[in-house]
C-alpha cells in the first residue's frame, strides 16, 4: 500500500462504515 501512516488513519474513517 502506498499510503502514508496519516493517510491510513483517514482511510479507516471511510472504511469503517463499510
Amino acid at each position: 500500500m502506498g499510503f502514508n501512516s496519516q493517510r491510513l488513519t483517514h482511510s479507516f474513517q471511510w472504511i469503517d462504515p463499510y
